[in-house]
């Protein structure tokens, strides 16, 4: 059987006929004595972040906010936060999901016995702190005190004459704990004093850190082995910004502090405006970047030498895209995906290549890594799910559902400057809008931890049936076949 070279070169060379995922079967050559159970299928997005389940929900506003961020981080897998917003909303959204598991405050915002309400105040709407519990120090810099919603609501009207050290809770009236004393250890002490926080002070009485009830019951029920965490214990965030250099940049300057990689959100990634804001944000920042969406080898190439960290593959394959049907262009997905690893690791071998669209079952997902992706980037697989952002609905038949529609529909576009953007249309919507992509109803698919968890057992038994311990393994050795969808 020929290698997967040898195929495509034929298919695409010889034949001229280049192949979606639906016209392409695996063949399984090799004795296997590969359990599922023991299938690693974790894959890399950008240079410093890799996935347990390498699965990322799209940036669609129909798809991904902060709670499918949480729900997928938790499930090793992840979703990009969309930019149909603000600049300030889109960066709450990665700060919830980037702080869900904030179990230990390590540098928290201190008062000082002798500043006003009114002034601690401002620096913790500056600091972007939901929360109002954060402890007092005196002119040496000792744990004197504590304030918390109670102290800020009660003296909150006289807040710009009060002093916060008329207004705390005295040393000895809250909990605290030495420096260094664990998740698990705060939560007994927790549990033992009813107090909903502990601050944790070294032996010169110097803050060392701040434990809030919902973090530490985050963190001492977590499987951390089972979840995408950054270094530090918090959830790895991503988001999309538009393919305007400066807004890109504003954003990303916004959202810094909590976000882990950066998706430029286009169809057409080899277009100009996408490379400027790719090299815009090379030049002015240092966070892992994915470039695209193409759908070629030469593009490929091209993008590859400015160094992004990752190349998002997909021109038209979405279950809701009609960029192909009405422009004319676009690549199918098998063959993009193979194209585009190819050329870029002509460049660097260690490219993210992210496959994105065109999923519809886990047979999809196994190809796209057979093929060269590292991870899967899809809206329909996650659409349905509790955790979208949109309301739940009943048809006529009492069938619940929710809505799901494409950034490029008229929907999304007619209201969404954010949309039209991805789609090169800048600017006011004008009365005729060119539609790219459409709605449709899914019916409800309950948690996205249930979806997650059937695909990636499909992406393992198909692995472990072609011998393949890792997804390296799948696409050193995998080998092709048409499929029955192809035509002759």
């Amino acid at each position: 059987m020929a290698t997967r070279e040898a195929f495509f070169e034929r298919a695409h060379e010889v034949e001229h006929v280049y192949l979606g995922y639906s016209d392409l079967q695996l063949r399984t050559e090799r004795i296997s004595e590969v359990d599922a159970a023991q299938v690693d299928i974790s894959g890399r997005v950008s240079a410093n972040v890799i996935l347990k389940n390498p699965l990322i929900a799209a940036a669609m506003n129909s798809v991904s906010e902060d709670k499918m961020g949480i729900a997928t981080g938790l499930n090793g897998a992840g979703a990009i936060l969309h930019h149909c917003n603000t600049p300030e909303e889109q960066k709450k959204m990665v700060r919830t999901v980037k702080t869900y598991l904030n179990g230990v405050i390590t540098e928290p915002v201190v008062a000082r016995e002798d500043q006003t309400l009114a002034e601690v105040l401002q620096v913790l709407d500056k600091a972007d702190n939901d929360f109002r519990t954060i402890p007092v120090i005196d002119e040496n810099g000792r744990c004197t005190g504590l304030m918390d919603d109670t102290t800020f609501s009660i003296f909150g009207p006289d807040a710009e004459t009060v002093k916060i050290g008329e207004a705390m809770h005295p040393l000895g009236e809250f909990v605290t704990a030495d420096n260094g004393t664990t998740p698990e250890d705060v939560y007994k002490l927790m549990r033992e004093k009813r107090a909903p926080s502990v601050v944790l002070l070294d032996t010169d009485r110097r803050v060392g850190g701040l434990c809030l009830k919902g973090g530490i019951l985050r963190e001492v029920n977590s499987n951390p082995d089972e979840y995408s965490v950054d270094q530090n214990g918090r959830l790895i965030t991503f988001a999309s910004v538009p393919t305007i250099p400066d807004e890109a940049l504003e954003r990303i300057r916004i959202m810094r502090k909590y976000l882990d990689v950066v998706f430029i959100d286009t169809s057409h990634g080899e277009h100009k405006y996408a490379l400027e804001t790719l090299k815009a944000i090379k030049e002015n920042t240092d966070i892992d970047v994915i470039a695209g969406n193409i759908s070629t080898e030469q593009a490929a190439i091209q993008i590859a030498r400015l160094e992004p960290d990752g190349i998002s593959v997909g021109q038209g394959p979405g279950q809701i895209c009609v960029s192909s049907d009405r422009l004319g262009f676009g690549t199918p997905q098998a063959s993009a995906v193979y194209e585009v690893a190819k050329g870029a690791r002509s460049v660097n071998p260690d490219i993210a290549i992210i496959a994105d669209g065109g999923i519809s079952q886990s047979a999809d997902s196994v190809k796209a890594l057979a093929l060269g992706a590292t991870v899967i980037k899809a809206g329909g697989l996650f659409a349905g799910t509790d955790e979208t952002p949109v309301p739940i609905l009943t048809d006529k038949s009492g069938v619940k559902y929710k809505e799901y529609w494409g950034m490029g529909s008229e929907r999304a576009q007619r209201n969404f400057a954010a949309a039209r953007a991805r789609y090169g249309n800048f600017g006011a919507p004008k009365k005729i809008i060119f539609v790219e992509g459409f709605e449709k109803q899914v019916p409800l698919k309950g948690p996205v931890a249930d979806v997650i968890e059937e695909h990636v057992m499909g992406m393992k038994i198909s692995m472990a049936a072609q011998g393949a311990h890792n997804a390296a393994d799948l696409f050193e050795n995998a080998r092709f076949m048409r499929g029955a969808n192809t035509k002759k």
